[in-house]
């Protein structure tokens, strides 16, 4: 994988799945300051959220984050609708799983219409053992060309998990870059040398094979 951006020199030899939920919550409209056996439904959405990102785990490595919230109301009255968007971060899918149960046991409040929908699930890219035959291939044609050549695992998807497991992979192969996504984003040109003559290297090694 080539996208450039992996500072330090480093490739990325491990990342971590993504689901994006999408919560509904939906209570009774209700006047500001009006006392009501009804709960307001963007107190209960944030009590909830509470609940939900305290289920985030570093020993299991999962991660739970609120990234959009929407409300909606009828004029003079407070919202009645809440729309929130949930990112989780996860390496194993069964976690996973588990973390979806755990979330919609958090949205069983009385009072409160909730439902709980999987927007997308991008896998995990896990450590395997013909990438590390790969990476170990790449490392000795660093060392011969001193190339720096680091290692990392990193919380952000990519196609890389969706390669098949019988095939090697590796990610974060294109250059070092900075300031990403703006204005004065570059790319450092050593780098590219660098890169560009590994990825050479490993070719001319494969057809020779």
């Amino acid at each position: 994988m080539l996208r450039p951006g992996n500072p330090e020199d480093k490739i990325i030899i491990q990342r971590r799945g993504q689901r994006i939920y999408r919560i509904v919550m939906e209570g009774k409209p209700l006047r500001p300051g009006k006392s009501s056996r009804t709960p307001e439904v963007l107190k209960v959405v944030f009590t909830a959220l509470q609940g939900i990102t305290e289920l985030s785990s570093k020993k299991e490595r999962y991660a739970i984050s609120p990234i959009e919230i929407k409300t909606e109301a009828f004029p003079m009255l407070l919202p009645h609708r809440v729309t929130a968007n949930l990112l989780v971060s996860y390496l194993n899918r069964e976690y996973a799983d588990k973390i979806e149960e755990k979330i919609r046991e958090q949205l069983n409040i009385k009072g409160i219409f909730a439902a709980l929908t999987l927007i997308s699930d991008r896998p995990p890219f896990k450590e395997r053992a013909n990438s590390k035959a790969l990476l170990r291939r790449l490392k000795r044609i660093a060392e011969k060309w001193d190339i720096p050549l680091n290692t990392e695992s990193s919380l952000w998807p990519s196609v890389a998990g969706l390669v098949p497991s019988k095939i090697p992979v590796l990610c974060g192969m294109g250059p070092v870059a900075r300031d990403l996504y703006t204005q004065k984003e570059a790319v450092q040109r050593i780098s590219l040398i660098h890169r560009a003559l590994l990825l050479s290297n490993l070719l001319f090694e494969t057809v020779e094979e």
